[in-house]
């Protein structure tokens, strides 16, 4: 088991534990490598408020740190602090309220439900959605749903010219390659124009 110990600490252990000659057979080696590992990993603000690695609670205490820097202010004038389990429960309920549309709020999310954010989006697609994608059966709550009705809003959106040239929707550049066949037509109406112009001028100079 020693020997298994130490290849599986030669193969996980990040290249900078072995370059400072750590090489599992210590035990120390572990609490070494790790120290090294939090320096490698965490966030600045957290190697500068003084955390080292050597602390036994060293990532708790980043955890810490990292909540005040990334929660929005409403959590912090809540009381939250994020020492608590559940202070980022409470937050992201704080931070729905403050980001999810409307629609979310009226329905009675609150952000506490798990699948809060899942059902906002559904309720946001069937707002922004085309009726012809809910008359389809899509709703938002499958990831695919976006994608199906994209195709959808193509066929009902694209100029004509690109569901002739065989674009669907179902392509990620399919917008792209349409905008270039409008590019190209839309040079093709001013050549003709210009071609035009000139004839009748040149009829003009004809006729005087």
């Amino acid at each position: 088991w020693k020997e298994c110990d130490l290849i599986r600490f030669k193969t996980e252990a990040p290249e900078e534990c072995l370059k400072a000659g750590l090489t599992g057979a210590e035990r120390s080696d572990y609490k070494k490598c790790d120290v090294i590992r939090f320096k490698l990993e965490a966030p600045p603000e957290c190697l500068e408020a003084g955390i080292t690695g050597k602390e036994r609670n060293a990532w708790q205490k980043c955890e810490i740190i990292r909540f005040k820097t990334e929660a929005p202010p409403e959590c912090l004038k809540a009381g939250l602090t994020g020492e608590k389990r559940d202070d980022r429960k409470k937050c992201d309920a704080i931070r729905f309220r403050l980001e999810a549309d409307e629609e979310c709020l009226e329905a009675g999310l609150t952000g506490e439900g798990r699948n809060d954010w899942k059902e906002c989006e559904s309720i946001r697609f069937k707002a922004n959605a085309p009726e012809e994608c809910i008359k389809a059966g899509l709703t938002g709550k499958k990831s695919s749903d976006h994608r199906k009705c994209d195709e959808i809003r193509f066929k009902l959106e694209a100029p004509q010219e690109c569901i002739k040239a065989g674009l669907t929707g179902k392509g990620r550049r399919d917008w792209d390659e349409c905008n270039k066949i409008q590019e190209r037509l839309h040079q093709d109406e001013d050549r003709r124009d210009r071609d035009r112009e000139h004839d009748e001028d040149r009829r003009d100079r004809e006729h005087d």
